[in-house]
């Protein structure tokens, strides 16, 4: 979750993780949201790869 409104979400969105590298292409997808802020991206995206890491 990026932007202003990502802190504010209620605790029923679940904290996974931390961006390490890619953060540019987290902030352009959030540049997808719609005029409201709330719904599924304006466009379609696609993650090819994604690595999570246990810390």
């Amino acid at each position: 979750m990026t932007g202003d409104h990502g802190t504010a979400l209620p605790p029923d969105y679940g904290w996974i993780g931390t961006v390490t590298a890619g953060l540019e292409v987290a902030r352009r997808i959030e540049s997808l949201a719609p005029p409201s802020g709330d719904g599924p991206p304006t466009a379609p995206v696609y993650l090819e790869t994604v690595v999570v890491r246990e810390s």
